[in-house]
């Protein structure tokens, strides 16, 4: 919760001010789902220095390949408030199987 005040109190973002960026090696999979009615989004629950996080991969799920246990992710942290849950969630730029 600090870190992402942290990271509102640097708004407003676009051009020329880009949201921060963060990069996490070797995250635990915990779940997976497909969202969308294309089903072309991707929601991962993931474990990371012992904490979960939901993490959405927009319009990413055609990378996803199945029995992936540990993922490499470049993402932005972002507040939550699906169905009123206000969670710390990471948004996926991008992810990519860990290789050991």
């Amino acid at each position: 919760e600090v870190m992402l005040r942290w990271i509102n109190d640097l708004e407003p973002y676009g051009q020329g001010n880009p949201r921060p960026a963060f990069a996490s090696m070797g995250v635990k999979v915990l779940e997976t789902f497909h969202m969308g009615r294309e089903q072309q989004h991707l929601r991962l629950r993931v474990e990371m220095n012992g904490a979960q996080f939901t993490a959405l991969a927009f319009n990413q799920a055609d990378k996803w390949q199945p029995n992936t246990q540990y993922v490499d992710l470049a993402y932005t942290v972002m507040h939550d408030s699906f169905r009123g849950k206000g969670a710390i969630a990471l948004r996926l730029l991008d992810f990519r199987p860990s290789e050991g």
